[in-house]
């Protein structure tokens, strides 16, 4: 069990630990690994959510591998046998003198160093990063030199990962590419149109682990993850699937997955059929839980949505507004002979901007595609 100065004041910790200590005596037997070996985790006592993060995700590991005991501290303890310190150099000042002061080797935000610590004892192995999430991506490294390798549902473990040992290793991680992005919601019931943050979870916490950098979600114009209004015009309905029905019958293998619901559905939306502003507000709180649990893994975010298709409801207002020939004709875009400097489509444009700013500021990027109607483009 892990108490910290940085989660719970001195107090709670004393009252916290007398009531584990009474609940482990009485229920359970005390656990113990005899002759097991001590590893200190070592973080700075100012480190951040993701750096706390990276060092619980590095203390469940080792738990699971080896027969080593494993704490996490911000101090150095002479019970120690082995020691890992994780975090950015400059703000971590054990690891900034065991780098050597003035000697650290430039970090970009995406790099990381591994290196076993020439000094014993006792041994110690080093992870600095040039931000928090490099300093994550640094633990799942190393995790993976112990042979662990990570898929997109889950973590392979080796069969026998032998005695805990710390690699003989001293690496620089930078990236080729910085850009490192995965699709969320897209438009079809296979897909992640689908998905609610139950699905969403565990996919970001493989990703970070696989280093990506971005997710990109957004909303098309008849979607309901993003109300859209222009001056006095409103989006009134939306559906999923380009409004595709996809019934859920009796008979059908797997009905059991599917509680007693009649229709497939996204699992946090309202049913089809509800309210659309309740569709919508749920749609975009699906959004916002989607953004805070990709910052809490240390990735970006980009809200991408189109500037030159629109919902139908926006007709009187488009020029010259023809019906967009994709699945469902549940779009509309500007006429053929319509120029990209005409004044109207410019201003239902900006303020579509406008609206995917002001209801999901805290997304890192925002993206806008072109039209998929040729006939515009062209």
């Amino acid at each position: 069990m892990l108490l910290t100065r940085s989660t719970i004041g001195q107090p709670g910790l004393c009252a916290l630990w007398m009531a584990f200590t009474l609940f482990m005596t009485s229920s359970h037997p005390v656990y113990s690994k005899e002759r097991a070996e001590n590893v200190y985790i070592i973080v700075s006592p100012e480190a951040d959510e993701l750096e706390s993060f990276a060092a619980t995700e590095l203390h469940h590991y080792l738990d699971t591998l080896f027969d080593v005991i494993v704490s996490i501290t911000d101090t150095v303890d002479g019970e120690a046998d082995n020691l890992i310190l994780l975090g950015h150099p400059t703000d971590h000042k054990l690891l900034g003198r065991a780098l050597g002061e003035g000697k650290h080797v430039p970090l970009s935000d995406q790099g990381f160093l591994l290196r076993r610590h020439p000094a014993t004892p006792p041994p110690s192995m080093l992870i600095a990063g040039g931000s928090s999430r490099a300093v994550l991506w640094g633990v799942y490294e190393l995790v993976e030199q112990y042979g662990v390798r990570y898929l997109l549902h889950e973590d392979v473990f080796p069969e026998d990962a032998g005695t805990f040992h710390l690699p003989e290793i001293d690496k620089v991680f930078e990236p080729i590419f910085r850009v490192r992005s995965w699709r969320t919601m897209g438009d079809f019931a296979m897909g992640t149109e689908s998905w609610g943050m139950a699905d969403y979870r565990p996919l970001l916490d493989q990703l970070a682990k696989l280093r990506f950098t971005l997710i990109r979600m957004g909303c098309a114009p008849w979607q309901p993850f993003m109300h859209m209004k222009s001056g006095d015009v409103s989006r009134t309905r939306a559906t999923l699937w380009y409004d595709y029905r996809y019934p859920i019958t009796d008979d059908m293998p797997g009905r059991e997955l599917f509680d007693n619901r009649s229709e497939f559905w996204n699992r946090d939306l309202p049913p089809r059929g509800s309210d659309y502003e309740d569709l919508c507000t749920a749609g975009e709180q699906l959004c916002h839980e989607l953004i805070s649990y990709a910052h809490r893994r240390g990735i970006q975010t980009e809200f991408h949505t189109s500037v030159l298709d629109f919902p139908r409801e926006f007709r009187p207002i488009i020029p010259e507004a023809e019906a967009v020939q994709q699945l469902g004709k549940l779009t509309i875009g500007p006429g053929a002979s319509i120029q990209p400097n005409n004044q109207e489509l410019i201003g239902v444009a900006r303020s579509v901007l406008n609206h995917v700013y002001n209801t999901f500021p805290e997304s890192d990027w925002y993206g806008f595609a072109m039209a998929e109607h040729r006939h515009w483009v062209t």
